[in-house]
């Protein structure tokens, strides 16, 4: 199940959604590294990295339900013993 959800995952990084937002952070971090002490940078970085790192824990843990949700249905279905 693993490596079905980094296939999910690679599979949305090669789309444009991901670009996009790939390049507006990047553009967000070129404005907040002209506006920001360097302190105040490292700061930032260590926040907006915690939250990137929780939003892929909660990525996983929604991919990883889904497919205990459609083995579940199987089941109910009489597909899955």
């Amino acid at each position: 199940m693993k490596n079905m959800a980094n296939l999910a995952k690679e599979k949305y990084r090669n789309g444009e959604i991901y670009v996009h937002y790939k390049y507006r952070r990047e553009e967000i971090d070129r404005i907040l590294d002209g506006c920001l002490l360097e302190d105040q940078k490292e700061i930032v970085d260590a926040f907006l990295q915690e939250l990137d790192v929780a939003a892929r824990r909660e990525l996983d843990a929604i991919y990883f339900q889904g497919i205990l949700d459609g083995v579940s249905m199987l089941r109910v279905l009489g597909a899955l013993a």
